[in-house]
Parts: structure tokens; sequence; C-alpha cells
């Protein structure tokens, strides 16, 4: 079984290895400071990342912008809020979820309520 190495591991899921060289540098600071707690590096990347899913439709790339998005709202980062809910609302239209049973198994939605309660 493989180890999951997961600075890198995220690096090459959000797309560095296919990123210039300042993205690519840029988006490993943004990962070592939301690692380390800092809310508007964890928002900063999340925005990156999603702009990244638009690109790929990658369900994995919106699990890991509503985690970073997640943890930056929880430390009070209003606009986090905001974009966790943008999150979503791609994660519905993408799956084309239609019914509340669909929508509470999206892994999206299970991290958004998990990191902010009920919605």
């Amino acid at each position: 079984a493989k180890s999951l190495n997961l600075p890198t591991d995220l690096l090459h899921l959000m797309g560095c290895s296919n990123a210039d060289g300042k993205q690519a540098l840029a988006r490993q600071f943004w990962l070592a400071s939301a690692l380390q707690g800092n809310p508007l590096a964890q928002y900063s990347l999340a925005e990156d990342i999603m702009v990244t899913e638009q690109a790929y439709e990658e369900q994995s790339l919106r699990v890991l912008a509503a985690t970073l998005f997640s943890l930056a709202a929880q430390q009070g980062n209003e606009r986090a809020a905001d974009a966790v809910l943008k999150v979503m609302d791609v994660e519905v239209s993408q799956l084309s979820i239609g019914t509340e049973e669909e929508f509470r198994n999206s892994p999206v939605v299970q991290v958004v309520e998990e990191a902010l309660g009920q919605l």
C-alpha cells in the first residue's frame, strides 16, 4: 500500500506539477501556511484550488477547497464562510444532485457540516 505524503500529494493534486514556477511556489507557500493554521493562506489556497477545479471538475479538489474554506471560516474569515457555500453549489451542479439523500451523502457537504455544524 502506498503511504500518503500529504504535502507532496496535495501539491500534485493541486496541479503544481503542471503550474509555472511562480504559481507552484505560491501554492507551496500557501500550503505550508495553511497547514500551520493561517486563515488567509487557507482562504487563498482554497480559492486557487477552485480555479483549478473549474478546469478539471474534480471532486477531490472541491473537498480540499471546502476543507480549507471551512477551517478559515472557523477562525472568523467571513469571506470563507460565503465561499464554502459556493463550493457546495458547485458540488450540487457537478454531481446533478437532486435529492436530500444525495446532498447529505456528498463528501463536500459532509466536510462542511462537520466543520461548521448542521446546515
